[in-house]
């Protein structure tokens, strides 16, 4: 059986990273961004795998001058 995926908010991203909520949002929001993950019982905020996230964030803040 696989461990479940860790999961991170955009909020938790956007901390991470030292921008704002708006701007991961609007990250994720692009064709290839990793989708959200279903949590039972649902959540206030869309939830990503870790390892899904970073390396599509990574990816994505490289590329801002």
């Amino acid at each position: 059986m696989s461990e479940p995926p860790e999961l991170i908010s955009a909020k938790g991203l956007a901390a991470r990273y030292g921008v704002t909520r708006a701007y991961v949002r609007m990250l994720l929001d692009r064709e290839g961004a990793p989708a959200p993950v279903e949590v039972e019982g649902g959540v206030r905020e869309s939830v990503y795998d870790l390892r899904d996230a970073l390396p599509f964030m990574d990816k994505q803040l490289d590329r801002r001058g």
